[in-house]
């Protein structure tokens, strides 16, 4: 099997005179993952047809823009922090680093992400809490992401992989962005509680209120642990999910873990076909 030496950074980077040519002899690169702090993606282009079926388009023109871009710190002319490929960018930069890469002899995959950031831009797409809460009423330093359930959201997705698949000349994607919730947002972790989740759970076979009722009584327990009950649910090597059980007496907690790893596993199922499909 080939030994990737990977360079995942900055598009503008790679693209100054000479960079990957040293680095290929420096350090025995043969891989590249492109991607720019204001696309958020490799540089891409979008097609017409695939922008017309989008559900996130008109991210210009949304009200919670300015809080999203100050959550990121994001400058004037950055795009909004979405997942897939929105339009309105130039590709050239990319299209520069894709001949000088395969010139070379180098690799590239291509960047796109998914459901953990920029949830707020869209409420209607975005992930809620076990009580229908917006995520973003919460806890919002790690980002808001959007439900993983919103299946006009995952077929834009997949269009946008097999679109790019088909137009440039790529070996690989990495789908960044794909975690279920960012990391320590801890009250994520009691989401997505909307009507789509359920149903999704439905017909992966999950009992979708048993698993919230189990969750909410494992939040209850928590909100009042003090640090001997930690350290007594942690005792004698007893791992995260172990605790998780021990608290609640019933595996539904377990189960909604369960649930959310199946789900993101057939997300990523579809997506994968999509680009193997193209």
């Amino acid at each position: 099997m080939k030994t990737r030496i990977g360079w995942f950074g900055s598009i503008d980077e790679m693209g100054k005179p000479d960079a990957l040519r040293r680095v290929r002899e420096e350090m025995g690169l043969n891989t590249i993952i492109p991607e720019s702090h204001l696309c958020h993606t490799s540089g891409f282009r979008v097609s017409p047809g695939v922008t017309a079926v989008s559900p996130v388009e008109g991210w210009r023109a949304q009200p919670t823009l300015d809080a999203h871009r100050q959550m990121h710190r994001l400058p004037p002319e950055a795009f909004a922090v979405l997942p897939g490929v929105v339009s309105g960018w130039d590709d050239s930069v990319f299209l520069k680093v894709l001949d000088e890469a395969h010139g070379l002899g180098i690799d590239v995959w291509g960047h796109i992400g998914v459901w953990s950031y920029g949830g707020s831009v869209f409420p209607d797409l975005e992930m809620r809490d076990l009580d229908g809460t917006l995520v973003s009423a919460g806890d919002t330093r790690w980002g808001v992401p959007f439900c993983p359930s919103k299946k006009r959201l995952n077929d834009w997705i997949a269009a946008c992989i097999a679109d790019i698949v088909k137009r440039y000349a790529m070996v690989g994607l990495h789908m960044d962005h794909a975690r279920y919730a960012p990391p320590a947002a801890f009250h994520i972790l009691f989401g997505c509680g909307c009507a789509d989740c359920e149903a999704e759970a439905g017909r992966m076979g999950y009992d979708f209120q048993g698993m919230k009722r189990g969750l909410l009584r494992l939040r209850q327990r928590v909100q009042s642990l003090d640090a001997g009950r930690v350290r007594k649910a942690l005792g004698g090597g007893t791992g995260f999910f172990d605790a998780l059980a021990a608290l609640e007496h019933d595996y539904q907690v377990l189960s909604w873990f369960k649930f959310r790893c199946d789900l993101l596993t057939a997300r990523m199922r579809q997506f994968r076909e999509a680009a193997e499909g193209a």
